[in-house]
């Protein structure tokens, strides 16, 4: 716990230290990455791992389906704020029944485990399926 005994010597250590840990912690994300891969994002946890994965595609699909100028018009601008679309697109994420995906709010709209996870919170309305059963 920091303390305001705490000297501009400890606090510069701390953070060469942590700069230290977290570039040696990057070497060996890039390590195990996938090979062509070369960006890297940590998160804080699982479930923001999630999130990030679900915007990064909202992203990605949305960039694709703008097209070229990438740059989003007018009406978008106007209109992303106040949740309605073209700003922000009625876009939607799969999910399968029993799948736990976290507890922030995307990731609870497509968690379908323990009702206890669910209960009294809002969620996104959106679609969900039977896990496929595999028969061989």
């Amino acid at each position: 716990v920091p303390t305001r005994t705490h000297t501009a010597h400890t606090y510069t250590y701390t953070c060469t230290y942590n700069y230290v840990l977290h570039t040696c912690y990057m070497c060996v994300c890039y390590k195990v990455a996938p090979s062509g891969m070369n960006e890297v994002t940590t998160m804080m946890c699982g479930a923001c791992a999630v999130e990030n994965a679900y915007k990064s595609a909202f992203i990605w699909y949305m960039t694709k389906q703008r097209g070229e100028p990438l740059t989003p018009d007018s009406e978008e601008f106007k209109t992303a704020l106040y949740n309605q679309p073209p700003g922000s697109p009625k876009l939607s994420v799969l999910s399968f029944l029993g799948a736990f995906h976290g507890r922030t709010l995307a990731c609870l709209s497509t968690t379908h485990a323990k009702v206890i996870h669910k209960l009294d919170i809002p969620a996104f309305d959106w679609p969900i399926a039977p896990f496929p059963v595999l028969k061989y």
